[in-house]
């Protein structure tokens, strides 16, 4: 048994104050209100443990062994390995951060997140460590970009991070615009950024597609992109150009680029592009799937 003789009044004092909690989720009508008490259930179960004598999730199969609510309610959050994993090793200013997410879920602007997040649970463990500003700021960037919400939600799911692809020239610093307001567009597309670097490359240069994330970077601000930002998949990253290419993880060749995307079948793309012919190739080419960006990025980065 996970406790001793002299817990037993303790551990009667969690049940008992879960068990009104447990009721109200039992009578949640909808996901979002199911997905608020979800996140109540586990900061009132995490807070109670955080210095206690027992890992917060050994408390909860405890608690779901002696109590059938608990046990329908583990059922409800399912046996996520990934969440479960950071909610054992969350730290007080992390579970502080869940009862504002759970919260703002509820509200009806991020009705949508709240109904994809039942399908890709993973997708969750990124939102709480970014922060409860993540629901304010990147991930509306990332909607802005023309993907579903739950589109969304599985590209963070896949990658436990956000994705960024820039096409362009070794060593380029980006245009005056972007120095003086110390921004680097980005795409969550490899096709868009491929594009861009193959208008690089019919103006001489040597052509490049930097592969990043936003951890990766640093964690850098990641905003809303230009007016084109649906047509780009684009986002704006708050650095400066030669500083994205620095500390990106990876930069392929514009033709190793161009050959990834022939051998998934996703597109055949010229030798180079002419800066007057990209738009054309922007809207006469597909956006990629997640599944299609995360595959591009495996096979850009295998070694």
């Amino acid at each position: 048994m996970l406790f001793l003789a002299d817990d037993a009044t303790r551990l009667a004092g969690v049940i008992s104050y879960f068990e009104p909690l447990v009721e109200q989720l039992r009578r949640a009508e909808n996901l979002n209100d199911q997905l608020a008490m979800v996140w109540q259930l586990l900061t009132t179960l995490l807070d109670s443990t955080l210095a206690g004598r027992a890992p917060a999730l050994a408390v909860f199969d405890e608690l779901a062994e002696q109590n059938q609510a608990v046990g329908q309610f583990k059922q409800l959050y399912g046996n996520n390995e990934r969440v479960q994993e950071f909610l054992n090793g969350a730290d007080a200013a992390q579970l502080a951060r869940v009862a504002d997410i759970a919260e703002r879920l509820r509200l009806p602007e991020h009705a949508s997140v709240a109904d994809a997040l039942s399908q890709y649970p993973d997708a969750l463990k990124l939102i709480i460590e970014s922060g409860s500003d993540f629901l304010d700021r990147e991930l509306v960037a990332l909607q802005e970009t023309g993907l579903s919400t739950n589109d969304v939600v599985h590209l963070l799911d896949l990658f436990e991070d956000i994705p960024l692809f820039r096409g362009t020239t070794d060593g380029f610093p980006g245009n005056d615009v972007l120095q003086r307001l110390g921004i680097s567009p980005a795409s969550i597309d490899p096709l868009v950024a491929t594009i861009f670097a193959l208008e690089g490359k019919a103006q001489g240069g040597d052509a490049i597609v930097l592969i990043a994330t936003q951890r990766g970077l640093g964690n850098p601000a990641v905003d809303i992109g230009n007016v084109r930002r649906t047509l780009e998949r684009e986002v704006q990253v708050d650095m400066l150009p030669l500083e994205f290419q620095s500390k990106a993880s990876y930069a392929i060749s514009v033709d190793r680029a161009r050959q990834i995307l022939s051998e998934m079948g996703v597109v055949e793309l010229p030798n180079s592009i002419r800066p007057e012919d990209s738009v054309d190739y922007l809207r006469n080419t597909p956006r990629m799937t997640p599944e299609q960006i995360r595959d591009f990025f495996r096979r850009a980065t295998e070694q």
